[in-house]
């Protein structure tokens, strides 16, 4: 869950280095950095019922 944290961290600070005006560009890279994130939410959900379960 870190590197994905971490990923979707330095994919979000990448965005500001792209060209603003360029729409396209931009929404392909926030598509990247949502997946990333919906990935470890989606993790996150995950070790917390399997927490509950263990109890």
């Amino acid at each position: 869950m870190e590197r994905l944290q971490a990923d979707a961290a330095k994919a979000r600070e990448d965005l500001a280095a792209l060209d603003q005006s360029d729409y396209q560009l931009l929404n392909v890279e926030m598509v990247k950095v949502t997946a990333l994130e919906d990935e470890n939410a989606a993790l996150e959900d995950r070790w917390l019922e399997l927490s509950e379960l263990l109890g």
